[in-house]
């Protein structure tokens, strides 16, 4: 018995795989976790700037 694949399928699976495909998804992202995500991204970056300060630079003149 031959593998069957998208190609060889009956017309009727490649018509209902056209539709699924067709279909545009939802957003999965939740706003109001996007814009926690962000904030905390922030605040981590703040932290780490105060932590690990960038060092000054002192020229040899």
């Amino acid at each position: 018995m031959p593998v069957k694949t998208r190609e060889s399928a009956s017309k009727g699976y490649r018509q209902a795989l056209a539709a699924h495909q067709s279909v545009a998804s939802p957003s999965r992202v939740d706003p109001d976790i996007a814009q926690a995500v962000e904030r905390q991204t922030r605040a981590m970056r703040e932290l780490s700037r105060r932590a690990f300060p960038e060092p000054e630079v002192f020229s040899d003149d």
